[in-house]
């Protein structure tokens, strides 16, 4: 019985850590995907804040660009603690520096376009460029937080089944458990009727001693040397002149 319960504790305690490790990785995962669309979006107020300054040489419209190009790095930098083992990913966002960069220099060079020559300064081709470089950028954040949704929905799913294998292994383990003990009372009940017949069946028999003895009118008696102890039947007391209360077994 405690074999039984020593293996379902086992089974139970690798399940829990199981399922911890994938909630875990899950975590982990939802943590890069939220990271990476933050940067996306930084990326995005940067563009349209600067495409708003572009358009009408208005200074307010670069606020969002400026308050997103001091926040992306802060994200960045949490991005790569957060993917620091991860060679793939590393790599990825090194790219993705790369392209920031690159896109942050290019908006840097159409406001100071604008600033020098005024709305004129800027030309179609210039805004087909800037709107190139975002796509550009937009498509390989937006693969790496797919490929994150992909996983988080492939672990949520590893979750549900490791729920509903750990709900079996409960239920069969306590129905084992109750079985077992079951079987256990059974088996002491069974002793215990066992000895109790055994105890009714020793008196009986020392019963139809008794009887036996006192009916020969022999004066018996029986000397045990391990125990320095005597026994004196009834008879044998009576033929001394004694009560059977009356006369000491010594």
């Amino acid at each position: 019985m405690a074999a039984l319960l020593i293996a379902f504790a086992t089974i139970i305690y690798r399940h829990y850590d199981n399922a911890q490790k994938i909630s875990d990785l899950t975590f982990h995962n939802y943590e890069v995907s939220r990271y990476s669309r933050k940067i996306l979006l930084d990326l995005v107020y940067m563009e349209t804040g600067v495409r708003g300054y572009l358009l009408t040489g208005k200074a307010v419209f670069l606020e969002p660009y400026n308050s997103s190009k001091i926040s992306i790095l802060s994200y960045v930098k949490e991005l790569r603690n957060l993917t620091k083992n991860e060679l793939s990913t590393e790599k990825d966002i090194g790219i993705w520096l790369a392209k920031i960069e690159s896109f942050s220099q290019l908006l840097d060079q159409q406001m100071q376009e604008v600033r020098s020559k005024g709305l004129n300064g800027i030309s179609q081709p210039m805004l087909n460029t800037q709107k190139q470089e975002m796509d550009d950028l937009r498509n390989l954040i937006e693969i790496q937080i797919s490929k994150r949704i992909d996983q988080i929905n492939q672990q949520l799913e590893a979750s549900r089944q490791q729920q509903q294998h750990f709900r079996i292994i409960i239920i069969a383990g306590t129905a084992l458990s109750i079985g077992g003990m079951m079987l256990a009372i059974a088996v002491i009940n069974s002793l215990v009727n066992r000895n109790a017949r055994s105890v009714s069946e020793m008196h009986e028999a020392e019963g139809r001693l008794m009887t036996v003895m006192n009916g020969v009118n022999e004066g018996l008696y029986d000397y045990n040397l391990s125990k320095n102890s005597i026994y004196y039947s009834r008879t044998f007391k009576s033929m001394l002149g004694y009560e059977y209360e009356d006369f000491p077994n010594t």
